[in-house]
């Protein structure tokens, strides 16, 4: 069992998080894919057995150095029809919260040094979190409810927040008017 967790660790480090970071992301899925692409590229994966779906919901296998497997829900997001966003979501109640991303982070802080990412530690509702960051890529590795694991596009990510804040803005304003 060791064996088989330390082979899926090297394939973490070495080819599930591609090499050209800051164009692919996790299982090389890339920011700006159309669904359509989304969608031949999860036909590829799950072709390829690296992914496959559980009640609707596509499912990768993340193997600790203990080797335990943790069935990690890939949730993904589109801003006007492109992919800015990637979340992995890791289960509870197999490893407790503070080990599993413990265990996580060791993975990434060793990838994401030797990539030459910017790597700062925050607090998070009490929690410890860490983000990566190089060019328009933000990983942001957290613990509140459960693990999880964001890869996003900061320049879409903040335009949305601009747009948003506009909009409530807007219905501010429309509201002040209308007393």
């Amino acid at each position: 069992m060791f064996k088989k967790s330390n082979i899926e660790t090297k394939s973490i480090l070495n080819n599930e998080i591609c090499e050209n970071l800051t164009e692919n992301i996790f299982l090389g899925f890339r920011f700006g894919m159309s669904p359509e692409e989304v969608n031949e590229h999860i036909k590829h994966l799950i072709n390829q057995n690296r992914i496959y779906i559980i009640e609707d919901k596509y499912v990768y296998d993340f193997y600790t150095s203990l080797g335990e497997k943790l069935q990690t829900v890939i949730l993904l997001e589109y801003y006007e029809y492109k992919l800015y966003q990637l979340n992995l979501i890791f289960p509870l109640g197999i490893m407790s919260l503070e080990s599993m991303y413990n265990e996580v982070k060791g993975i990434y802080d060793i990838k994401y040094d030797k990539e030459e990412f910017s790597i700062k530690k925050y607090q998070m509702i009490g929690k410890e979190s860490t983000m990566y960051e190089k060019g328009d890529l933000q990983i942001r590795l957290t613990q509140v409810l459960h693990v999880q694991i964001t890869y996003e596009n900061v320049k879409i990510a903040m335009e949305i927040a601009r747009k948003e804040s506009d909009k409530i803005i807007n219905s501010f304003d429309s509201t002040i008017n209308d007393i």
